[in-house]
């Protein structure tokens, strides 16, 4: 009991801090979490800290239920801008700016990015933070090009080359790469007011990013700039957000500095000229290939992860209304997220307008617009993907979940996704055992039906409250793993409809489980210090309490039901309450399991104290037996529970776990076995330390 009062006890002081705690490492060319292979379905998520702002601009309330659907799709990493520049007046950038004037924040901007990464840490995504821009849309390169007194103004791309040009002075101005140092020393060294980690120290942030689609790269530049946030921050990675092979880029040259961790890079085949929307039937396939050949070309290289962090595509015929068709869109994704696959490389498709709209579709952005996907500058409806594109979304959420597509090009070579043979032995594990639990609960409670004198027996009829809601937890619980066998034996991963209810189920019948106990515990507490309280003792008023359990039991997760708590974890097939430090974790496992350990241990330290003054007192041995003898099944009902808690350890001390590292993959698996052992323990417990069901079951046996 003291581990779980200690557990508890933990987790409260802790509460606060930030769900993620393990940082994204590089071994042996992979990006790895933990020492495993990191392979994330991410987004662009540009406009992230500007929703999270309480000012101009801002709407947590959206933020929350994007990040929440993002994370339900599987989506677990966004790459979001960490720095705008320049006065909100300018036109074709995001509004309001970070930075307005040189070295002068907006402090709701700034609460805005460590709200959006306190949330993303709650829910163990990880972010890639782009520190400048090359292009205009931010401020970036050419807002530090005036500031440091390099031209007067900034000449917006009409011309393209001529804007490279003009961007790629920054490399050459010390004074404007001093004001972007300064940045780089103000961001890196904040402390987030929602969790008070400094950002350095928040693993929540997988990297840094010097720029977005830097072009025109000066090497020395890239080298002491990656040094420097190395410096300041040695346990997140560092890279450059280029765009591969293309332009001016040499992509080898590009990320040889030994303070890049991974390389980028990015792909538009309908920017860069190679595919066109009026004219997809020609066109599409010869994109397409083009695809396959630069992400092969990208994938060679050797010397470090890399990761395809850009790329999109309009919908079709270049149709920029939100509800326009999106067919060659969902096949583009399809095969790029195939490709990613089979070269086991994480990918950032752009980008994410989740519940966002354009005023207009091909319209620039102006203040007081929806955030969306497409950036101020770019026409509106351009590659946003909505919350209501149903193909695009089930198509990530495939891709995310580890689910193989039945999308079949030969020439793609693709990896079949394979379960370990191990889990398929696990699943088969719990299915047994809680059968097996169900099987003594159901022939138990049948018992009691059918013997008329337990059904009028109430202490018979507490026992029959047991069997009943353990037939429930039971029951459900092996419809889960029914459906996670299903799922490994023919290697998917998938949440079907009723994932969560079942979830919700469990924890409800779990907790009326444990309550069943406390309700027996009760019964023989008050028979003993209470006893001329007889209508305590009446069958009605046992039946009154039972029904209030189930209640009770029932309520105290509805809660989950209309929130996304609950969710769906890959790695294990199930639908839970992520394990980790949350208040819904501690809110459940203290409901469902502390208060009716406690209370049963309350009883039970109380009537030994009871027993002791009886003996000391010596006066009337009937009752004084019947005190021992109620004394010790209180004790036994006290085993029922702490049997039980074979889950319940294995739980907390997960929970203890994520305190200090991310779980193990298989987590819920490895509690799932324990529990179903438990389970079924508890049901040869009951029958063991019952003596009238033991016996009615002995006569039912013999015929008598």
């Amino acid at each position: 009991m003291m581990f779980y009062i200690t557990i508890f006890f933990v987790l409260c002081i802790r509460l606060t801090q930030q769900a993620t705690s393990s940082f994204i490492n590089v071994q042996n060319r992979r990006l790895t979490l933990n020492g495993q292979d990191y392979l994330y379905v991410g987004t662009n998520f540009w406009y992230g800290a500007n929703l999270g702002s309480t000012g101009p601009g801002g709407n947590r309330t959206r933020l929350l239920r994007e990040l929440d659907h993002l994370h339900s799709l599987g989506v677990d990493n966004l790459r979001i801008q960490a720095g705008s520049e320049g006065p909100n007046t300018e036109p074709w950038r995001i509004v309001p700016s970070m930075q307005p004037d040189p070295g002068r924040y907006d402090e709701n901007v700034l609460e805005g990015l460590d709200f959006l990464l306190y949330e993303m840490g709650q829910r163990n995504m990880r972010a890639v933070m782009c520190l400048n821009n090359f292009w205009h849309w931010s401020g970036g390169y050419a807002q530090y090009i005036v500031w440091a007194g390099g031209a007067n103004s900034i000449p917006y791309p009409g011309d393209y080359d001529a804007f490279e040009r003009f961007s790629a002075r920054f490399y050459e101005l010390p004074a404007a790469v001093q004001l972007f140092n300064n940045h780089i020393q103000f961001i890196m060294k904040r402390t987030n007011k929602y969790n008070n980690l400094p950002y350095v120290e928040d693993a929540t942030i997988m990297s840094w990013e010097l720029a977005n689609e830097p072009r025109r790269l000066n090497l020395s530049w890239v080298n002491a700039t990656a040094c420097s946030i190395k410096q300041l921050a040695p346990k997140q990675l560092v890279t450059t957000g280029v765009e591969g092979n293309i332009s001016s880029n040499n992509f080898s040259n590009d990320h040889a500095s030994p303070c890049i961790d991974y390389a980028t890079f990015h792909l538009w085949v309908q920017n860069w000229n190679i595919y066109d929307p009026k004219n997809a039937s020609d066109t599409f396939p010869s994109a397409l290939e083009f695809a396959r050949k630069y992400i092969e070309y990208h994938v060679a290289y050797k010397e470090k992860p890399v990761v395809l962090e850009e790329f999109g595509i309009s919908r079709d015929n270049d149709d920029h209304s939100a509800t326009a068709p999106i067919t060659i869109r969902d096949k583009y994704y399809q095969a790029i997220f195939q490709w990613a696959r089979a070269y086991r490389i994480p990918v950032n498709f752009w980008a994410y307008g989740g519940e966002g709209r354009p005023r207009l579709p091909r319209a620039n952005w102006t203040q007081g617009d929806d955030f969306i996907g497409d950036p101020p500058h770019e026409p509106q409806g351009w590659y946003s993907v909505y919350d209501t594109d149903e193909s695009t979304l089930e198509i990530i959420h495939r891709f995310a979940s580890g689910f193989l597509f039945s999308f079949h090009l030969k020439a793609m070579n693709l990896t079949q996704l394979t379960i370990d043979p191990s889990l398929i032995v696990w699943n088969i594990s719990t299915i047994v055992l809680t059968t097996l639990g169900i099987v003594l609960a159901t022939l138990f409670l049948i018992t009691i039906l059918i013997d008329k004198k337990s059904k009028k027996n109430p202490i018979m009829v507490l026992v029959a409250n047991s069997c009943l809601s353990s037939i429930v937890f039971g029951i459900d619980m092996l419809v889960c793993f029914l459906i996670a066998l299903n799922n490994d034996l023919k290697e998917i991963r998938t949440e079907d409809s009723l994932c969560k209810l079942r979830a919700y189920i469990a924890y409800s019948a779990c907790g009326v489980f444990d309550y069943s106990f406390f309700v027996q515990a009760l019964y023989r507490y008050n028979a003993i210090i209470h006893p001329k309280r007889t209508n305590w003792q009446s069958l009605q008023n046992q039946l009154v309490i039972i029904a209030s359990t189930w209640i009770l039991g029932f309520l105290v997760p509805s809660v989950f039901l209309f929130t996304t708590e609950i969710v769906y974890n890959i790695d294990n097939q199930v639908c839970q309450i992520p394990l980790r430090i949350s208040t819904s974790s501690i809110y459940l496992s203290f409901c469902i399991y502390l208060i009716p350990l406690l209370l049963i241990t309350g009883m039970y330290l109380k009537l030994i104290r009871h027993v002791k003054r009886k003996r000391i007192r010596i006066i009337q041995t009937r009752m004084f037996i019947r005190a021992q003898r109620e004394l010790e099944i209180v004790k036994r009902i006290l085993i029922h529970v702490f049997i039980l808690m074979g889950v319940g350890c294995v739980y907390a001390s997960l929970l203890f776990i994520s305190i200090f590292r991310d779980l193990p993959k298989y987590h819920f698996r490895i509690a799932y076995i324990f529990g179903s052992t438990s389970f079924l323990f508890v049901m040869i417990s009951i029958f063991q330390f019952n003596p009238l069901l033991k016996q009615s079951i002995i006569n039912k046996l013999l015929h008598k």
